[in-house]
């Protein structure tokens, strides 16, 4: 409704694409919490919804017909499944990177242990994590986890083993661990200000987070497909930065005013002994 509202229809359209369909579930979300705060009327709304249908209807009409008539499939994505697809890989795999020569591989699949001596149905691929929810449950946890891994800078690499690899890992989950303090610290102070439109941002910012995992986390995880996840963590690892640095200037004023008060007891006592000349 927004993107309808700014006419920036191009941009919802583009946003449709198979590999951001988790932009949409977090559009739905704020879209949702724009109808709550606003309170709109049914008029304005169906006027709003008809020019959204209109926008994805646009693109999508000429690639259903596409492929209607040459791949016989009711669907303006991609023709092929390549949802299931992704989930068969996401099993078989923990993550996925290319390689350019003279790297050794073109493909470099980082091989899931957990799936060795089970089968996979690759029809229903998800039934492979109702048998094994152990093995399930680990899978989508290291999945989730390689989305923020930047163990290889670079969609395409020439070097698997540069010499800035090792550094950039440890700042790369020095940033995401404060990336993750700072989502939970900005949410504590959003609440606590009890502001509404933060709220609502706040809200649509972890679906959006939200979205993006559950999305990605079936898959044979690419570089590539963290990148909303970094892009949103590292502003708020500056925020927690932030906190951190006021936190301990806080801490460390509170040490001294506390050190001084001793102190200046002490030299209290000291002057107003019994013994001292001076009382």
């Amino acid at each position: 409704m927004v993107a309808c509202r700014r006419k920036s229809y191009g941009r919802l359209c583009r946003d449709g694409s198979p590999a951001n369909l988790f932009m949409v579930g977090a559009w739905i979300v704020g879209v949702v919490v724009i109808v709550a705060r606003k309170k709109l009327g049914v008029g304005r709304i169906t006027r709003w919804a008809l020019g959204v249908a209109l926008a994805v209807a646009a693109p999508a009409l000429p690639q259903l017909l596409n492929n209607l008539k040459f791949f016989n499939k009711r669907t303006p994505l991609v023709a092929a499944d390549l949802g299931t697809s992704q989930q068969v890989w996401g099993i078989q795999n923990l993550k996925y990177a290319t390689g350019l020569p003279p790297a050794p591989l073109g493909s470099i699949n980082y091989l899931n242990p957990f799936a060795d001596g089970t089968r996979i149905d690759k029809t229903a691929p998800w039934r492979w994590y109702a048998e094994h929810p152990v093995r399930g449950s680990l899978t989508l946890a290291i999945h989730t986890f390689n989305l923020t891994d930047q163990d290889l800078l670079f969609t395409y690499n020439r070097d698997l083993d540069p010499w800035y690899r090792v550094p950039l890992g440890v700042v790369n989950y020095v940033a995401v661990a404060m990336g993750l303090l700072g989502l939970v610290l900005l949410g504590r102070k959003v609440v606590a200000r009890g502001d509404p439109p933060a709220i609502d941002a706040y809200v649509v910012l972890l679906a959006l987070l939200g979205a993006n995992v559950a999305m990605y986390a079936w898959t044979a995880v690419e570089l590539r497909f963290g990148s909303v996840l970094l892009l949103l963590l590292f502003p708020l690892a500056a925020f927690a930065v932030q906190w951190v640095r006021g936190s301990i200037g806080e801490r460390r004023r509170l040490c001294w005013l506390a050190l001084a008060r001793t102190s200046w007891r002490r030299s209290c006592c000291r002057v107003g002994s019994p013994g001292n000349p001076s009382r």
